[in-house]
């Protein structure tokens, strides 16, 4: 039974462990920093775009900033991991701020305030 031979035992023991490993880090580590990059890419993005709006679009805008507002926040409270939360710290970003920040846009009526607020997010976000 070549199978048993404890070279195989520990090459397999080994690409367990190492397999194991690669998985808590793709699922716990990378996953969620990705996703939250893509979030803070679409927010600064649709900053952008609010910015150079018209006021007829106001309401579509109140509206995607809640939803922003919501990912971004769960998306920072739930799923990163702690260490990356201290390097955003290190870095000046405050996605709790900027989630208050988009949720207090959604709220806005007026364009003057929403470039405040625009400011204010794109400055939490480390813009």
């Amino acid at each position: 039974m070549a199978f048993l031979d404890p070279v195989y035992i520990i090459g397999m023991g080994i690409s367990f462990i190492f397999g194991a490993l690669s998985y808590i880090i793709v699922m716990f580590w990378i996953r969620p920093i990705s996703k939250y990059w893509k979030i803070k890419a679409q927010i600064l993005s649709d900053l952008n775009l609010y910015e150079n709006s018209e006021n007829s679009l106001i309401e579509k805008i109140r509206q995607g900033a809640g939803k922003h507002s919501v990912s971004l926040s769960d998306s920072y409270t739930l799923d990163l991991p702690v260490w990356y939360k201290m390097v955003l710290d290190n870095r000046g970003e405050s996605p709790v701020d900027a989630a208050k920040y988009l949720m207090k846009l959604s709220n806005i009526k007026t364009k003057e305030h929403f470039e405040e607020r625009i400011t204010q997010v794109k400055k939490a976000l480390g813009q």
